[in-house]
């Protein structure tokens, strides 16, 4: 099971209070009656660890000009943070660039 954050804008170009966020949660195979899903865009993801604290998640999205200099990131697509327990557990999360094919 993983538990995803889907960023559907910018932080740095978007105010706090307009920002718009999706959680979902992947239960692989698994049906919820009533619950709304949506499909994640197939392709190839650029994944970076980071420390899942405040700062850690903050140093991410403030270094992402430098991190992402020499990778064609699909900014059309969503950033994904991904949850995963044995991750949680150390601390850890993961984003998820998109990359254009």
């Amino acid at each position: 099971m993983f538990v995803l954050g889907i960023a559907l804008d910018k932080p740095a170009q978007i105010p706090a209070e307009e920002y718009r966020y999706d959680v979902g949660l992947v239960l692989n195979g698994k049906t919820i009656k009533g619950l709304e899903t949506r499909l994640i865009d197939n392709g190839d993801y650029a994944v970076f660890e980071v420390e899942h604290t405040t700062e850690g998640i903050q140093r991410f999205w403030d270094d992402l000009p430098g991190q992402t200099e020499k990778l064609v990131v699909d900014f059309e697509k969503p950033i994904i943070e991904r949850y995963a327990m044995k991750k949680i557990k150390k601390h850890l999360c993961e984003f998820l660039l998109p990359l254009k094919g």
